[in-house]
């Protein structure tokens, strides 16, 4: 089933409309006006320039995105519609899944949210393409933004169904650490023809992004993650971040926040690392948030067959993990694969050291020795040297803190990524009006049995 719900100053409509579904089969939820977002992001104040000519009329943007979960693509583009002038553009977000109020809270005012129903475990679903167009129809955009691969035949192909003017696809990162199979990059070349633009969100997932769909590198936008610095600065301090969490004022507190503990993770790798770091340094403790999922138990099992006792700590899910951020005193990143990583953005502009493997995008932030401390993916013995390094020596802590922060400041600020993605949602005003498919076989039969044999469960 296809929900849309608008979001109109305070009030939220739903309108459910199913395969058979009338036009006016409409049931209405709304929130008291009273109700403002406890935790919006800011409007930006972008320097002026060239892309700061405004068009003549509002243009109609909408965004796609694998779920409403609050994931690194959504609270990306949760930042980015937040700050958006809703004077220069009307917008729209169509995701997989029920929408957490949170994030509704943290995008603004003035959003059409569109839910679609989704059972991944059935593999490709070509009925989602159809329902996807008809939210597209009610909405009318001038440009779709398609976030990420799980997202993307369906939103492709639903764009061209309704003749959507500019189509851009969106990487974040990859489903898996070793890319994608020689399958699904058949599939992305099929595809190719029907977009018109790509956005990624590192220079190294840019490259592979263009050698993937091949497609011309001059297609291709990178726009680096950017940091809500007054949010950061704005925080709660280590004192109150601790007490809010239970942690002692005098420890050392080394450790990761991660949105899922996913195997790409590799927590387990960083629990071994601290304890052999922790064994003669009583006044360290690890912390780990995020939503364990089916691994806590796991990790608590390791952290006391380690010895850490009540040195290691698992807060699990934490809502605004700005808020205990400083609680930190060296946060760790130790996934075998990142496209450019939030959390090691954010850690970085709190002014703290982080230690992190090279893989992805991670190397374009962290300079080794300088801002933070590289090591090599899955080498446990290398990743406790470099905690232990920052452990032992407070000058290199702070000296790679303060780095750290000017990196952010010079190139990774909210700020900076706004001005580029309202610079790209632009252009759309100057894209050619595009005839729709008259039917989805437009799309080529050879698509199809690519999908079905890429996604199938």
């Amino acid at each position: 089933m296809l929900y849309l719900h608008v979001l109109r100053g305070a009030n939220v409509s739903a309108l459910s409309a199913g395969p058979k579904a009338r036009e006016d089969d409409t049931t209405v939820d709304r929130i008291p006006a009273s109700r403002a977002p406890s935790t919006p992001y800011p409007r930006i104040a972008r320097p002026r320039g060239a892309s700061d000519i405004r068009p003549a009329r509002r243009i109609r943007v909408c965004e796609l995105t694998p779920s409403f979960s609050g994931g690194g693509a959504e609270e990306r583009i949760a930042r980015v519609l937040a700050s958006m002038d809703r004077e220069e553009f009307d917008l729209a977000w169509i995701g997989f899944g029920d929408v957490q109020h949170g994030l509704i809270e943290r995008a603004g005012l003035g959003i059409e949210w569109m839910p679609v129903e989704r059972h991944p475990s059935r593999g490709v679903e070509p009925h989602l393409i159809f329902r996807i167009a008809m939210a597209l129809q009610r909405f009318h955009p001038d440009v779709l933004h398609v976030h990420n691969w799980s997202t993307s035949l369906y939103g492709i192909a639903a764009a061209r169904l309704v003749g959507v003017p500019l189509v851009i696809y969106g990487d974040g990162g990859r489903d898996t650490p070793e890319g994608p199979s020689r399958r699904r990059r058949a599939l992305m070349r099929a595809l190719a023809p029907h977009v018109d633009r790509y956005t990624a969100v590192c220079g190294f997932l840019g490259s592979e992004l263009s050698e993937q769909w091949r497609v011309p590198p001059d297609r291709v936008h990178v726009i680096p993650n950017g940091v809500d610095l007054a949010r950061i600065d704005s925080a709660p301090d280590k004192r109150e971040a601790r007490l809010a969490l239970g942690l002692p004022q005098d420890a050392l507190v080394v450790g990761t926040i991660a949105g899922r503990f996913r195997a790409v993770k590799r927590l387990p790798n960083l629990i071994e690392a601290f304890a052999r770091v922790a064994a003669g340094r009583p006044n360290v403790h690890l912390m780990l948030v995020g939503d364990p999922l089916e691994h806590g138990e796991e990790l608590r099992e390791q952290a006391r067959a380690c010895g850490l006792g009540d040195r290691f700590h698992l807060p699990g899910h934490v809502a605004g993990v700005h808020s205990i951020l400083k609680a930190f005193d060296i946060t760790v990143n130790c996934s075998v694969f990142e496209g450019s990583s939030n959390a090691v953005l954010e850690a970085m502009a709190a002014g703290m050291p982080v230690v992190a493997t090279a893989v992805g995008g991670t190397p374009e932030v962290i300079e080794h020795g300088k801002s933070g401390m590289l090591v090599p993916p899955d080498d446990i013995d290398r990743l406790g040297r470099a905690i232990g390094a920052l452990i032992d020596d407070r000058a290199l802590r702070e000296r790679c803190g303060a780095n750290a922060r000017l990196r952010i400041e010079e190139k990774h600020t909210h700020a900076q990524m706004l001005d580029k993605y309202v610079a790209l949602y632009r252009q759309a005003l100057l894209a050619p009006a595009r005839k729709p498919w008259r039917r989805l076989g437009d799309l080529g039969s050879s698509v199809f049995r690519l999908a079905a044999e890429e996604m199938e469960p």
